[in-house]
């Protein structure tokens, strides 16, 4: 069970190099977004980060796709 009524809205706050979650308009936390403290990423480098995060979602969504299907089988 959830303890969020809706889901938090994200923020970002680039110049602080944060991620500001928000619940029902209150701030519910700060994060810090470390990777950003090393400058600018060459673009390769950048590249290949991308990349990575895309095949992540990529699986992810296969996961719950593959999920889905299995609760909609077992419960036929």
């Amino acid at each position: 069970m959830s303890i969020f009524r809706q889901l938090p809205t994200v923020h970002l706050n680039a110049a602080e190099a944060t991620l500001v979650l928000l619940g029902e308009g209150q701030i519910l936390k700060v994060l810090p977004v470390p990777a950003w403290s090393k400058g600018a990423l060459p673009f390769a480098e950048y590249m290949q980060q991308i990349q990575e995060q895309a095949r992540a979602e990529h699986r992810l969504r296969s996961l719950q796709e593959r999920r889905q299907r299995v609760r909609a089988l077992s419960s036929s």
